[in-house]
Order: C-alpha cells, then sequence, then structure tokens
C-alpha cells in the first residue's frame, strides 16, 4: 500500500491505500487512516507479546531436561522424514537415464528432471545438516530456548509503536479489508514449536500420573 497525506485546514491527515485498484485487479481497494492502522497493529502485537510471556511462564514450569527431550524427538522426527525424501530423490534420479534410454521421456525433460531433483537433493542434505546441528546443541544443551522470548518479551510494556518493535516483531502486515489485516510476526516457527513442546510434556505428565 501507499502512503497518502492530505491537508485540510491547514492539517494533515495520513492514509494508506493500495494504488493499483479495482480496476487493475486489486480485491479489495481499500484506504486506511494511518492512525487506525497503528492502533490496530499495536494492540494485536500487545495480544502476542502477552500470548508469549504467558508461554514463556509455562515453559518455566517445566524442567530443562523434558524440554531438551521433547525438542530431541522432535528434530529426530523431521531428520527422519528428510532422510526419506532424500532417498526418494535419489532414486527418482538414478532411474533417469533408464527413462531416457526407454524413451519414457526426452532429453530435455531428462535435463530437466535431473536438474530438479539435484536441487531437491542439495536442499534436503542441508536441511539434514541444519537439524543434526540443532539436534547436537540440544544433546549437548547448548539450546538458547528463551531468546527468542526475551525479543518479545523486552516489549512488554509497549505502549507507543515504534520502528524498533515493528523492525524487530513483524514480518509482514497484509490489509485483507477495511476491518481486517494478516499481521505476521517473526519467530511464529518457534512459537509454534515450544507450544507444541508444552502440550506433549502436558500429556505425558497426565499419562505417568
Amino acid at each position: 500500500m501507499t502512503r497518502k497525506t492530505n491537508r485540510v485546514k491547514g492539517r494533515e491527515y495520513h492514509y494508506y491505500y493500495c494504488p493499483t485498484g479495482k480496476k487493475k485487479g486489486c480485491d479489495q481497494p481499500v484506504m486506511l487512516k494511518e492512525d487506525d492502522l497503528i492502533v490496530c497493529v499495536r494492540d494485536s502485537l500487545k495480544g502476542y507479546i502477552d500470548n508469549v510471556a504467558s508461554l514463556e511462564a509455562m515453559l518455566s514450569n517445566i524442567d530443562q531436561e523434558s524440554i531438551n527431550r521433547e525438542h530431541a524427538r522432535e528434530y529426530a522426527e523431521h531428520i527422519a522424514e528428510n532422510e526419506r525424501q532424500l532417498e526418494k530423490t535419489l532414486t527418482f534420479k538414478a532411474n533417469l537415464y533408464e527413462s531416457l534410454v526407454d524413451g519414457a521421456v526426452t532429453r530435455e525433460e531428462y535435463a530437466a528432471y535431473k536438474a530438479k531433483y539435484t536441487r531437491q537433493a542439495e536442499q534436503l542434505k542441508e536441511s539434514i545438516r541444519e537439524l543434526k546441528e540443532k539436534l547436537n546443541e540440544v544433546l549437548e544443551n547448548k539450546s538458547e530456548r528463551s531468546r527468542w522470548t526475551r525479543i518479545f518479551t523486552q516489549f512488554a510494556t509497549l505502549e507507543t509503536l515504534d520502528r524498533k518493535a515493528v523492525v524487530q516483531l513483524i514480518r509482514c502486515i497484509r490489509v485483507v479489508g477495511k476491518k481486517e489485516l494478516d499481521i505476521s510476526f517473526t519467530y511464529e516457527d518457534e512459537f509454534q514449536q515450544a507450544m507444541a513442546i508444552v502440550l506433549a510434556v502436558e500429556r505425558n505428565q497426565r499419562k505417568a500420573g
């Protein structure tokens, strides 16, 4: 969206609008007052910060060994799944030449598929390497589980939206409609992972009880 300034009787009013417009394909070409947008984003951010703080409180009541065990289990599952995908990709790649000889694919298709499988294999290998590093960190108890939560909780008393908070805590803001925003926060994957750990530990505790 584009920021627009209107001046009425010596006062400035700021708006955001979609420059594309409905005639050129914009589904909902709304115009938002900047003050309303700021209040909405601030309130949404404060709510998310409260959620992170609550999550951190729940994590603090779980012993580190249990957290590490859940982290290790999750990383091991991801590694195993990536290794299965890698094996399938390498098998597809290995069978390509036979398909070329049999006439099942053309030389152009062979080259395209070969490049595709090579790229996929490299991405999977890199993902496996990163996951194994994280697994080793957990097993050696080097994981800083609360580092990302501290980034949020340092803004616990946020009342005025500023650039520092937006840059550190928000990935993007999508205007869906006149009264609807889709805000993507940073560290959402870590938030979901931490929530999964809390739920898993609680389930295990109920079973043990």
